[in-house]
């Protein structure tokens, strides 16, 4: 047995929080032990490039951009109701600005601390997140 897999499960969640959610997705298949251990991570890091590589244009895929979403909505889901200290996303790629609100309301009402955004909605007029959202952006600054 490698020494990996005798740390306790509170390390091991320490040390998937530093990865790319995606990333700490992917060790579920190393081990029935590890099947749950990414669930738990209070730290989501959603990096939408690194899903839809858009250099190779999965992106403009519109069956390959509603995979991103419907991953995104299963980890923020797979989570449940437990807090969620920081949430990083980075959605560039065509995502539509109410699923990308959607997913900031979501984690805004479940005690988000550390919110770090970096979206393109440069071909949208005049974004803005829903007032509901708003209120509890401008209590994090």
């Amino acid at each position: 047995m490698d020494r990996v897999s005798n740390l306790p499960d509170e390390l091991l969640y320490q040390i998937l929080s530093f990865l790319p959610t995606k990333d700490a997705a992917v060790t579920s298949v190393l081990s029935k032990r590890w099947l749950n251990l990414w669930k738990f991570n209070p730290n989501l890091d959603i990096d939408d490039t690194l899903f839809l590589h858009p250099e190779d244009g999965k992106g403009e895929r519109a069956e390959i951009r509603q995979s991103f979403v419907d991953f995104v909505d299963s980890v923020i889901a797979r989570q449940g109701d437990s807090p969620i200290k920081k949430f990083s996303l980075k959605c560039i790629t065509g995502v539509h600005p109410d699923i990308v609100n959607r997913w900031i309301c979501n984690v805004l009402k479940r005690g988000v601390s550390d919110l770090d955004l970096f979206t393109d909605f440069s071909n949208e007029d005049n974004y803005s997140l829903p007032k509901s959202c708003s209120s509890a952006v401008h209590s994090l600054s």
